[in-house]
């Protein structure tokens, strides 16, 4: 955490005597409900509600069983109904967070289903868009089931999805391992390699929107 009155850096960490404290020093997303209640994703202790407040931790013991698989959390999102989606290594995970349960979407059969890392609840459909290891895939919120992409160039040259953005004409702009920025018109089902981008970088891990221009963190600068 910076303050920027005090010119300052602080560091939350895991304190083994303290059960509320940060779970995992490995943390890989940190994520912000619309009711203003914080998130985090870790390596090895799944899930955990944090209160920046008091630097308290809640952690989940259905998602931080050391060594599984399922609780490594690349990526987290919101759906219509208040409940978090989780994109981990073992698959899908839900958090109801009414009744504070889990539910694992863990298909076997589905290659595209496992081994995830980024995933983004669509503005205007009842779906999930998530990328992997092994591709992207979508999953209907409505019917609780897989639904396949297209062919397209992600699955086929294994450019892997790190993170989504969706703007406001309901095109996602995928940062990618391989191919640089993507974007995937998924009304029409248009996938489009930025060609500029990706001479410049094929490694792209983060978007932030400025008006009509988009700031790229690239692993050869911004």
């Amino acid at each position: 955490k910076y303050d920027p009155l005090k010119y300052q850096f602080r560091t939350i960490s895991n304190e083994p005597a303290n059960d509320h404290s940060l779970p995992d020093n490995m943390v890989f997303d940190i994520y912000k409900c619309r009711d203003g209640i914080h998130y985090v994703g870790t390596q090895n202790k799944g899930l955990a509600e944090w209160n920046p407040a008091t630097n308290q931790f809640q952690t989940y013991s259905e998602s931080s069983k050391f060594g599984s698989i399922i609780n490594t959390i690349y990526d987290i999102t919101e759906d219509k109904h208040n409940n978090l989606w989780m994109a981990s290594w073992g698959g899908l995970m839900q958090l109801d967070r009414k009744t504070k349960s889990f539910y694992f979407n863990i298909e076997k059969n589905l290659l595209t289903a496992k081994k995830l890392y980024s995933i983004h609840s669509l503005n205007h459909s009842d779906s999930l868009f998530i990328t992997g290891e092994n591709g992207p895939v979508f999953f209907s919120l409505r019917d609780r089931q897989w639904k396949p992409c297209p062919e397209n160039p992600m699955q086929s040259n294994a450019f892997i999805g790190r993170y989504i953005y969706e703007d406001e004409n309901n095109i996602l702009w995928i940062c990618t391992v391989g191919a640089g920025l993507i974007r995937y018109d998924y009304r029409n089902q248009l996938f489009d390699i930025i060609e500029p981008v990706k001479k410049y970088s094929i490694y792209t891990r983060h978007l932030l929107p400025n008006g009509n221009q988009f700031w790229l963190a690239t692993d050869n600068g911004i």
